[in-house]
């Protein structure tokens, strides 16, 4: 069974999903999400129900790297029939990176760009004085990683993955990533400049395990 979900609002969870699917669903896209960020336990309440799941494409935001993001590539590898999988790298930014104000729970927006370097609005994107609308260098910065996606970041991804797979599943075979909403902080502008330079930074690439048997452990990664 095949399921695509394009502009999709959650009125009903990702675990209801998965357990009114089940184990007919085998191909799972998963498209322009508008809501809250894809979590390791929605990856994990599929991989408890759709175990039959082999090619799943999905959004997931980039945090730099970090244990966060980290977790849910290992929770993929969890999923012991998934084989297939084109994660679109998330690396907009929901709130303006310049805005001081707390949300609803108290906490500071932009809390991670938290000194005074990252705070500057860069001289050459000012225009006629200091605007608010414009990022900072702290927005642009954390872009600039996020938006790094090398043969190298491609192949462990791949690893990542594979590492976390089962003894008794089927090998991970193809990863296809993309980068996507590139330069987008919210409501604030990026320089059309910087914007290029993200531009060359996010390239997409494709993982594949070589078909073989003498040579299944061989990656090729391509552009």
């Amino acid at each position: 069974m095949s399921l695509t979900l394009d502009g999709w609002y959650p009125e009903i969870s990702i675990d209801a999903l998965a357990i009114h699917h089940d184990s007919r669903l085998s191909e799972f896209k998963w498209l322009n999400y508008p809501g809250e960020d894809l979590t390791k336990n929605d990856l994990e309440a599929l991989g408890d129900r759709c175990i039959s799941l082999r090619d799943f494409t999905l959004t997931i935001r980039r945090s730099q790297g970090d244990l966060t993001e980290a977790n849910l590539y290992k929770t993929l590898g969890s999923l012991p029939r998934l084989q297939s999988i084109s994660p679109n790298l998330q690396v907009s930014k929901r709130y303006s990176p310049t805005d001081n104000d707390e949300d609803d729970n108290g906490n500071l927006f932009n809390a991670l760009i938290d000194d005074e370097f990252d705070r500057i609005i860069p001289s050459e994107v000012l225009g006629d004085g200091p605007d608010s609308s414009e990022a900072c260098n702290g927005a642009m910065h954390e872009q600039l990683i996020n938006c790094a996606l090398d043969k190298i970041l491609a192949k462990s991804i791949f690893d990542t993955i594979s590492s976390e797979k089962p003894q008794v599943s089927l090998p991970l075979e193809e990863l296809a990533l993309k980068i996507t909403n590139v330069g987008h902080f919210g409501m604030v502008d990026c320089p059309a400049h910087f914007l290029y330079v993200l531009f060359h930074l996010c390239r997409p690439w494709r993982d594949t395990r070589n078909i073989r048997d003498d040579c299944r452990h061989e990656i090729r990664i391509e552009e």
